[in-house]
């Protein structure tokens, strides 16, 4: 074992702290880092899911105003690059601290990464970059970081907090370090709308989010419309939604919310009916909510399932005989009956729930774009 262990554990890693770095603004620097999901697209150099100019149609129209503070959190967004960096660090500026009581920093306020392995030719999770509570709402962390020996290029891709806004982001890489960005084998994207649950409450770590596990996946991007509390089908959304002319699909998740009440048998078909225009020939894939762990308490709310379970397979039926490329899945069925731990609060799924709610999704798509 002579030589196995170092003298110093410090001398085989570089020490990011005391080295010079190199800081890249992905909102400007898209020449070394790719940025998905974000309004960059719309020329607006923000990290927010909604335009100001959609924000502005939202407050006008009196729809629920939560939309506007929720479309400021950089749920779904990715960076992707190759660097032969040693090490990658973050300087994040948040709109507002850790906060949460269900929900870890973790999830809520920090990235993480993924490494693309040749191996299994799949990204691998690496690490995240943690957030010191006493820090409020600007912090430093190192993402990643490999020993001096490795000086060898890795692609990667980084994932935005889920529940705080973002006012502010460097990566510092070594200042010799080249850097490209990395695109999606599959250059459409798919477009979710949907509830907390599509947000990502409250995974332990922006990569559980489940659209997040499906864009690695399937090597595409997702936009991530997930709204939390607000995700009632109101009709603008839909026709707000509609101006995204590229997706390959649509899926809409918001029982959770609009099917609280009759919120949903009312707005529903009118939001899809928008979501279409333009959009004739892309298909959408409906689905149900998961199940509650208080389901099997509460009767209303269980009866209030059943009911929109059968409401919106016969929403389907009839869309599909005037030719319109819609589908429905039963996402209670991605569940195993065996487990009980799918939700960290009876509700938004943990970890282990949002891997299944993606195994099942996964399926899905796959079977909707084949079609």
């Amino acid at each position: 074992m002579e030589g196995f262990f170092p003298e110093n554990p410090k001398d085989i890693r570089p020490d990011w702290q005391k080295a010079g770095l190199r800081f890249v603004d992905p909102l400007r620097d898209q020449n070394e880092i790719a940025l998905f999901g974000s309004n960059v697209a719309y020329n607006e150099h923000n990290y927010h899911r909604l335009s100001s100019s959609e924000c502005a149609q939202i407050k006008a129209e009196h729809v629920h105003e939560d939309l506007i503070w929720l479309a400021g959190m950089p749920a779904g967004l990715q960076l992707k690059f190759e660097t032969d960096s040693r090490y990658i660090v973050l300087d994040v500026f948040l709109s507002g601290p850790a906060d949460m009581c269900h929900m870890p920093a973790s999830g809520q306020t920090c990235f993480d990464c993924y490494v693309f392995d040749d191996q299994s030719g799949k990204y691998r999770f690496h690490s995240a970059g943690l957030y010191d509570l006493k820090c409020g709402t600007h912090y430093q962390s190192q993402l990643v970081q490999f020993p001096f020996s490795e000086k060898k290029n890795h692609r990667y891709v980084v994932n935005f907090p889920l529940y705080q806004g973002i006012d502010g982001l460097r990566i510092g890489f070594e200042k010799n370090a080249r850097v490209f960005p990395v695109k999606f084998t599959e250059q459409k994207p798919i477009l979710l709308y949907g509830t907390s649950i599509a947000q990502g409450g409250v995974v332990s770590h922006p990569g559980m989010l489940y659209t997040n596990i499906l864009s690695r996946e399937l090597d595409r991007e997702f936009l991530n419309y997930g709204f939390s509390g607000a995700a009632l089908a109101d009709p603008l959304m839909g026709s707000i939604l509609s101006t995204r002319h590229e997706a390959a699909l649509f899926i809409i998740d918001c029982e959770a919310n609009a099917g609280c009440d009759e919120k949903m048998r009312n707005n529903l078909p009118s939001f899809i009916a928008n979501l279409r225009h333009g959009n004739e020939n892309v298909p959408i894939l409906l689905l149900n909510r998961i199940p509650f762990a208080l389901d099997r308490y509460d009767h209303r709310r269980k009866a209030m399932a059943d009911y929109y379970a059968h409401w919106l397979q016969d929403l389907v039926k009839a869309d599909q005989k005037e030719g319109m490329p819609i589908f429905f899945v039963d996402a209670r069925k991605f569940f195993p009956a065996n487990v009980d731990d799918e939700t960290t609060d009876g509700v938004h799924p943990s970890d282990l729930g949002a891997y299944f709610l993606a195994k099942g999704q996964l399926a899905a798509i796959k079977k909707v774009l084949n079609s």
